[in-house]
């Protein structure tokens, strides 16, 4: 629900409209066809009454799942192409926030909308990217395939970290080495 950004309220509303809807149109047929003088059989206005409302009321369901798949898409592929220009960013000599930052004014759409809140909710809160997207309108768990385990598309984004080095050596002058003299590499005649 949270990624279609439809209210629990409204969507419950539209499914007992539309089972109403299902249970009342065969009635109001009936109706009409029994003061035009051919009525139909007692059953089959109840049996249409009672499908009519059944699939009425399964199908906000199936609208939702089937907007919530086509959002899922949509953001899986924004993501990617958010991801592909930070890296470009990054590669280019920005900054980790500036790159951020900028990949996300670049795109346009919902997924760009809500990388750009979450990106925005970490600077005001000055708070790691990560921490508002978990918070944010919906979870990453509802974003990605119900089979996937939840993770967050920020870890990702962390400024390289470079290898550890060992301690500078000190000058070799300074060193016992230095005051020994070192013998020569010879060359051996090739043969």
């Amino acid at each position: 629900m949270a990624i279609t950004e439809r209210s629990v309220e409204v969507h419950l509303a539209e499914k007992a409209a539309l089972a109403l809807t299902g249970l009342l149109l065969p009635v109001a047929v009936e109706l009409l066809l029994t003061l035009g003088g051919r009525p139909l059989p007692w059953a089959m206005p109840l049996a249409g009454s009672l499908a009519l409302a059944v699939g009425g009321f399964l199908l906000p369901d199936a609208m939702v799942r089937s907007e919530a798949a086509k959002r899922r898409a949509a953001f899986r592929h924004a993501l990617g192409a958010f991801l592909d220009l930070v890296h470009l960013l990054l590669a280019g000599g920005a900054g980790v926030e500036g790159a951020l930052a900028d990949a996300a004014k670049v795109g346009h759409g919902w997924a760009f909308q809500q990388l750009g809140r979450a990106l925005d909710i970490a600077r005001l809160t000055r708070t790691s990217p990560g921490r508002p997207w978990d918070s944010s309108v919906t979870n990453w768990r509802s974003m990605s395939s119900p089979s996937s385990p939840p993770h967050s598309p920020w870890p990702a984004l962390k400024a390289p970290k470079s290898a550890p080095r060992s301690p500078p050596r000190p000058p070799r002058c300074a060193t016992k080495e230095a005051a020994r003299p070192r013998p020569r590499p010879t060359r051996q005649p090739n043969g």
